[in-house]
């Protein structure tokens, strides 16, 4: 009992203390200050990383010509490499007498005829199995290696459109993570009708185009490959059996434009002959796959179009982008997480930990079009800040003398 009337007497401080040297359950504040300095990794302020001078030039035109030249040589030659076959598959004037070689069709059916073939004698499963293939290595696989160089363009692009011209939340965070995505496409499109400047309306409709090129991509290589069962042209002549055009048993003329019997050659002579019925006629099971002439000229235009296009969209960045040319990019989600992270904080304040995304989305766009990338100077001379603003009259003023970070509550203010 007396113990007990004993720990009435001790203070409440004492006995929290001496549990703390007991059982260590409770750091001190010292111990506390020495792990968290142990897990966390403070980055003392640098200068900007700047950029090779000559070198990414070098790289981009390069690879820039080499693409543009593949792509014109191929569209001159495709015609070259589709034996016997016409734009629609079939001469529309005129006579032939290459009867096994004319394919019958209509100017629709035409546009993704298979008329560029490749394995032949396949069965169903061996024909489908390359097709897929073909769809899943071309189509998603270019799919991914546009997006990754839309990705660089787009985001130097515009690093140099804000220098000058301010934007959405909405619009920055889409391009940022997911630059060719549909949600990015849309807001892209709705911005160029909201943002001032011709110099951000034509990225913005450029970039629009072009992440709707990115997005149909797997969708175009689907249409251009396919597989098809071999077929020939059949005739029925008068007093004869039906009979395939490939057979050593027919040499004849017709017109191709009205599908009429003009004749039998006989030593390059044409001797009239009575009208023939022409239809098509399966020979075997055995498939074939290949690609559509049309088709595959309308990608390979497409392509050329977009390999210019964003040739000289990341030429014009490049070259008068400050903050390009200082290599101080927004390419990576941390940093341009860091940079939206901070100016939410400036335009929202730091008690919005509880709101959701919707309240904060709402919030940020009422403030419209603000967000622009500025560079301003710190309480110490020697040091300076770059970084998203959402304050008018911002711009961007960048020196190599300079230590780029931010004072620990130090006073920013405006370089101009």
């Amino acid at each position: 009992m007396g113990d007990s009337s004993r720990v009435d007497t001790i203070p409440a401080y004492e006995l929290i203390q001496r549990s703390r040297s007991e059982t260590h359950a409770f750091p001190t504040s010292a111990d506390t200050d020495d792990d968290f300095g142990k897990r966390t990794s403070k980055l003392p302020p640098k200068p900007l990383p700047g950029r090779s001078k000559y070198r990414p030039f070098i790289l981009a035109t390069l690879t820039t010509i080499l693409n543009v030249v593949s792509l014109a040589i191929f569209i001159g030659h495709v015609k070259y490499l589709i034996p016997n076959t016409y734009w629609y598959g079939l001469e529309l004037t005129g006579t032939s007498c290459d009867l096994a070689n004319k394919q019958h069709a209509n100017r629709w059916q035409s546009v993704f005829q298979i008329n560029l073939r490749g394995a032949a004698h396949l069965s169903f499963g061996q024909a489908k199995f390359i097709d897929l293939v073909f769809d899943l290595v071309v189509g998603q696989g270019g799919r991914l290696l546009l997006a990754a160089v839309s990705y660089i363009v787009f985001m130097d692009a515009l690093l140099r459109s804000m220098e000058i011209t301010p934007v959405s939340y909405k619009l920055y965070s889409s391009l940022v993570f997911s630059s060719t995505s549909l949600a990015a496409t849309w807001h892209a499109t709705k911005a160029v009708f909201s943002t001032k400047g011709w110099r951000a309306k034509m990225y913005l409709t450029w970039c629009a185009l072009a992440m709707i090129y990115v997005l149909a991509f797997p969708t175009l290589i689907e249409s251009v490959t396919g597989y098809v069962s071999p077929s020939s042209l059949g005739f029925s002549l008068p007093g004869k059996q039906f009979i395939t055009a490939d057979s050593d048993e027919l040499k004849s003329c017709f017109n191709v434009t009205n599908a009429t019997l003009i004749g039998f050659k006989q030593d390059n002579v044409v001797v009239p002959g009575p009208p023939a019925h022409i239809f098509d006629a399966s020979k075997s099971g055995h498939y074939e796959t290949g690609f559509s002439s049309i088709v595959l000229y309308i990608i390979l235009g497409l392509q050329l179009v977009w390999t210019i296009g964003m040739y000289l969209v990341w030429l014009d960045a490049n070259i008068f982008s400050a903050l390009v040319k200082a290599g101080r990019t927004i390419r990576g989600p941390f940093r341009a997480a860091a940079d939206l992270a901070e100016v939410m904080s400036e335009s929202l304040g730091s008690e919005y930990c509880a709101y959701t995304d919707k309240e904060i989305e709402k919030e940020l766009d009422k403030l419209g079009n603000t967000l622009q990338y500025n560079s301003t100077m710190c309480d110490n001379e020697m040091l300076q800040h770059v970084g998203l603003t959402a304050q008018p009259g911002a711009g961007v003023l960048l020196s190599r003398q300079k230590l780029y970070g931010a004072e620990q509550n130090g006073r920013r203010r405006n370089n101009r």
